[in-house]
């Protein structure tokens, strides 16, 4: 099981913060992890600001998907914090 905790929301109604995604950004995420691609752009199509979502989070997504395990996604989660900060996106 990944933890997706450092992706960022793209919805209009709240500011960007990583690990408050909304349940679609969530099901997208893991679509696209899997390798998914298409069908996590499709379902994020139904919302305004659905596509921003993968444009926002797509390299960390990538890298996510690269993960040979779950060491490897804790890593990627620290990186990130260390880079962009733990309360915003």
């Amino acid at each position: 099981m990944f933890a997706l905790s450092d992706c960022c929301e793209s919805g209009e109604l709240r500011c960007s913060f990583p690990t408050k995604l909304s349940t679609v950004e969530a099901l997208a995420a893991a679509l696209h992890i899997a390798g998914f691609e298409e069908e996590a752009e499709r379902l994020l199509s139904i919302f305004k600001w659905g596509p921003h979502f993968i444009v926002l989070n797509r390299e960390l997504l990538e890298r996510y998907a690269q993960a040979r395990d779950s060491a490897e996604v804790v890593e990627l989660q620290r990186s990130f914090i260390h880079q962009n900060g733990s309360d915003k996106c």
